[in-house]
């Protein structure tokens, strides 16, 4: 047998080789998705010489856990006029009659699997803080990722090894020899970071792609398989970036003020939130509708009989308040510090309220 121990899959092929024999066909026992049947190797090279070359060829849907040959080779009478070779077995078919040889060229144990059963996805599980699907934040602090593979994948010394953008991480991220085991049908890997900023370190904000890949026992490694997953890195939280109203001048008690506070990136509220304002002699709040995916609140102010505020303002930096949560795609908490009251829409806005 050439070619080497290890998986094969689709279209790719093994020789075997045999002494000084000739045959059309070599027989072999692979289980197809119809369940067991056998295919061919046909004769490839080795016509005069002392090894002939059966090629198979990987079909879609075939496996074998080890393939073997323990059935003989079959030469028609119209293949076997060979002249006998020197050292070697006599293969001539003067009276015309077909020639069986008993052989048994690949023996059990050969450690030649035929595989073509592609893996399932992996699941991809962000470690730490908040999380969404296939999404890493300014909160998570790790990240898994495990694959569903067939059993017998990687023999006894075997390994996986975690990829990112198709390459490895400049300290290779891998499980111990044989470790998934070769009887497992799943495997996990974990990045091993413990804080953010290691793992925005190793996962650069932005799209990527990750990857399991199985090595099995051969040497050098044969590659068995990838699995892939798209994932979005996206450390940075919302922020404020400019308070404003489109109204101006004085406006009268029972007037509705609409305030809208802007965001650097899209945001989701839960809940209702209050912005509250510098009136006096009580500062009352604006109220802000919940939003779904907006870079907007609305955040709407009642003017009330005796407010006054000369201009019109939030209270301090951290006049917004909210009792859920707001955050972004990625569930990246915002930022909820107001720019500074007099650097803002709102207060350059000259709002006057006076409302006796």
């Amino acid at each position: 047998m050439t070619g080497g121990k290890g998986r094969y899959t689709i279209s790719q092929s093994q020789n075997a080789s045999s002494q000084a024999m000739f045959a059309t066909t070599l027989t072999l026992p692979i289980t197809s998705t119809t369940g067991t049947t056998t295919t061919q190797a046909p004769y490839y090279s080795g016509s005069g010489t002392n090894t002939l070359i059966f090629r198979y060829v990987v079909m879609a849907g075939q496996a074998s856990a080890d393939l073997t040959n323990n059935t003989p080779i079959v030469c028609p009478a119209s293949s076997c006029d060979i002249a006998r070779q020197s050292g070697g077995g006599v293969m001539s078919s003067s009276n015309g009659t077909s020639l069986t040889v008993a052989a048994t060229l690949l023996s059990a144990g050969s450690q030649v699997l035929v595989d073509t059963t592609v893996p399932t996805a992996p699941v991809f599980t962000a470690g730490g803080g908040t999380s969404v699907a296939n999404s890493l934040n300014g909160t998570n602090t790790t990240l898994t990722l495990t694959a569903t593979i067939n059993a017998g994948q990687v023999g006894p010394a075997g390994y996986a090894e975690l990829l990112l953008d198709g390459a490895s991480f400049a300290t290779p991220i891998k499980t111990t020899p044989g470790i998934p085991s070769n009887t497992t049908t799943r495997v996990s890997i974990s990045l091993g970071t413990t804080n953010n900023a290691q793992l925005q370190i190793l996962i650069p904000s932005g799209g990527h792609t990750l990857l399991v890949r199985l090595y099995d026992s051969a040497s050098p490694p044969n590659v068995l398989t990838r699995a892939t997953v798209l994932i979005v890195a996206d450390y940075s939280p919302p922020k404020f970036t400019i308070v404003t109203t489109a109204y101006s001048g004085s406006m009268a008690a029972g007037s509705v003020i609409p305030i809208s506070v802007n965001f650097s990136l899209p945001i989701t509220t839960s809940a209702l939130s209050t912005l509250t304002l510098n009136t006096s002699p009580t500062p009352h709040n604006a109220t802000c509708v919940a939003v779904t995916a907006q870079p907007t609140l609305v955040c709407n102010y009642v003017v009330v009989p005796g407010d006054t505020a000369n201009p019109l303002t939030y209270a301090s930096t951290t006049a917004l308040a909210t009792t859920g949560t707001v955050r972004d795609a990625g569930n990246n908490d915002a930022v909820l510090t107001l720019p500074a009251i007099n650097a803002n829409g709102l207060y350059s806005a000259g709002l006057n309220v006076n409302a006796p």
